[in-house]
């Protein structure tokens, strides 16, 4: 018997609980969580919303199921509502001024369109763009690098200066660009693999094989940290966004004196390899 009124009593959640997902959704338009399902967002949000309400006929009391239906239908009109204003704004940005093209030379952008992308840069409204696994996933490197000359060539026809294309492929588990550029281990397995006093040369070979490959798609900037500190004991406990401890090209040291900690820094020389540039946002 208690089975049941527990089941009678979680039945309001199993409409409930989706519903206000779908509000939190609407109202956090575009969000970087969501970015795999951005294409196809407004439809999912307004179809989720309409399944939600054809499961909940019947099944609740007129003044539930008219609150129900009032907050599936302000789902609808935001996630539509939202869809507007960004293609309003797009129009907007391709259709700039001068003074936006100014602006707009401060940007990297990250894009899945190639005509997209394409008209921007060469109208300028652009400074630079950002190369991510959708852009290289499925392709061969001629392909991917024949796409970022036409760009560039674009830019050299109009008089503008060459794109900043830049990508982050510190190496490890953050390889955005693998494949197909080789897989590297993280820049700190290359510091504590063997002695210090061949620590400068392992880390330049691996900054100029990072950076031999980056050139030859077309990177000019590399997003891949250079000075990044790991605590000694080893980062946050339950880091599952930066990874540090995995990921870092530097250390803390116990040093003489005390048990002071120094901070020895080693950083990828990408500037021999392909005048592809290193930093870390």
């Amino acid at each position: 018997m208690w089975r049941l009124h527990a089941a009678r009593a979680l039945r309001p959640l199993s409409r409930w609980v989706p519903a206000l997902l779908l509000l939190y959704v609407a109202l956090h338009p575009r969000s970087p969580y969501l970015l795999v399902l951005r294409s196809v967002e407004t439809p999912l949000l307004v179809l989720l919303g309409g399944l939600v309400w054809w499961r909940a006929r019947g099944c609740c009391g007129r003044r539930e199921g008219a609150l129900l239906g009032a907050v599936l239908l302000v789902v609808a009109i935001l996630a539509v509502g939202n869809e507007a204003i960004f293609r309003c704004q797009r129009a907007e940005v391709l259709a700039a001024d001068a003074a936006t093209r100014t602006l707009g030379q401060h940007f990297i952008v990250g894009y899945t369109r190639f005509d997209e992308v394409a008209m921007l840069a060469e109208r300028g409204l652009i400074g630079g763009i950002y190369l991510g696994r959708g852009n290289v996933r499925g392709r061969t490197l001629s392909a991917i690098r024949a796409e970022i000359d036409a760009l560039q060539g674009l830019r050299r026809r109009a008089g503008l200066p060459p794109l900043i294309v830049a990508a982050d492929q510190e190496g490890g588990s953050v390889a955005h660009l693998t494949p197909p550029l080789a897989a590297l281990p993280s820049l700190a397995s290359v510091v504590e693999a063997g002695s210090d006093a061949r620590l400068e040369a392992r880390v330049q070979d691996y900054g100029e094989t990072q950076g031999r490959g980056l050139a030859a798609l077309g990177v000019n900037l590399n997003l891949g940290p250079v000075a990044d500190l790991r605590p000694l004991h080893g980062g946050p406990a339950f880091d599952t966004h930066t990874l540090i401890g995995r990921r870092v090209s530097a250390r803390y040291r116990q040093c003489g004196g005390g048990g002071a900690r120094c901070r020895c820094r080693y950083a990828a020389d990408f500037l021999r390899s392909g005048s592809v540039l290193s930093c870390h946002a």
